[in-house]
């Protein structure tokens, strides 16, 4: 029996890091492709290409003469909720320069199945007219009104991947992602989310210290460990087809303040919290998940403490 091939674009991101590692032992050759290498630890795949998926060109040496019967789009500009706040002209030009170029290598090169990780920032913000909740089911996305350029792009991704699914047969699986958290993501330099940013705070704080928390701290999240995102996207794509566009996200909130007595309840520190600036985006967002437990059987175990502490002990190493 041959090998089964993956190729994982954005391979030294967070999730597609992850994915890679996955894929590897789930016993298929990988190739993993992004601009640079992981940043904390060596790829797992077997075999790692720097190249910028901007410029089509680049695809000549990514695909070679290999078929893959799976590709992966991780490829993206993406950060935090200021980053992407601050930066909505180059999420929007390159995401999607990438997203087109790779749907269309993947036709001329006969791939049948893609991952296309979407986010729940496709979402409008709740109002009495386009939703009464904050928790989202998939066909809550229209009509569509996302808060950021970062949630249009991601729509226009998702439509393209449509289009190429009806037009050419492609069976491509989209998942909107909630507030992905855990090891090997992003921990400072602007483009970290608030579990890492709280993480790493208090592991430099000293007892008693206070914590900056972004808005008034009660605005709420349900956080997705990588580990069940991880298995959700596997899941996901070993289901049979074709599949809906399916939310991969908690059921669990938590506000900003609660996440951060709860880092410092792991890290076994008294910390005191100081609110500070305006909220970005949404006060409340949590994934409704039924018509993932109806499709693919499966729903996250959402032991978001587990989840914390792997994260805490992981950053505390690298501040120490």
């Amino acid at each position: 029996m041959n090998q089964k091939k993956v190729l994982v674009c954005g391979a030294s991101g967070f999730i597609g890091h992850h994915l890679v590692k996955r894929y590897k032992k789930e016993g298929y050759w990988v190739r993993g492709v992004s601009t640079k290498p992981p940043q904390y630890e060596a790829s797992a795949a077997d075999e790692f290409i720097l190249a910028d998926l901007r410029n089509p060109e680049a695809f000549g040496k990514v695909f070679q003469s290999d078929a893959f019967d799976e590709v992966c789009q991780c490829a993206a500009t993406i950060g935090g909720a200021q980053f992407i706040a601050t930066h909505s002209a180059q999420i929007l030009h390159d995401s999607t320069l990438i997203h087109l170029n790779l749907l269309e290598i993947c036709r001329k090169n006969g791939v049948g199945k893609i991952l296309y990780p979407s986010s729940a920032c496709v979402y409008p913000i709740p109002s009495s007219e386009t939703c009464l909740s904050s928790k989202y089911a998939e066909t809550s996305v229209y009509p569509a009104n996302p808060y950021t350029e970062y949630g249009w792009e991601k729509i226009f991704g998702e439509r393209a991947c449509m289009a190429y699914q009806k037009k050419y047969g492609i069976d491509i699986r989209i998942a909107r992602l909630f507030s992905v958290f855990g090891p090997l993501s992003p921990w400072d330099g602007g483009k970290e989310k608030a579990p890492s940013a709280l993480c790493r705070k208090i592991a430099l704080a000293k007892e008693g210290d206070f914590i900056e928390v972004f808005g008034s701290g009660q605005q709420k999240r349900a956080f997705l460990s990588i580990d069940d995102c991880v298995e959700g996207l596997w899941r996901i794509m070993q289901a049979p087809g074709p599949l809906p566009v399916l939310n991969l996200g908690s059921e669990t909130q938590i506000s900003m303040n609660e996440l951060a007595f709860l880092i410092a309840d792991i890290a076994k520190k008294k910390i005191r919290i100081r609110n500070a600036g305006s909220q970005i985006g949404f006060h409340e967002m949590t994934s409704d998940n039924r018509l993932l437990y109806e499709t693919i059987h499966w729903k996250p175990k959402e032991n978001i403490r587990e989840g914390l502490e792997e994260l805490y002990y992981w950053i505390e190493t690298k501040v120490r």
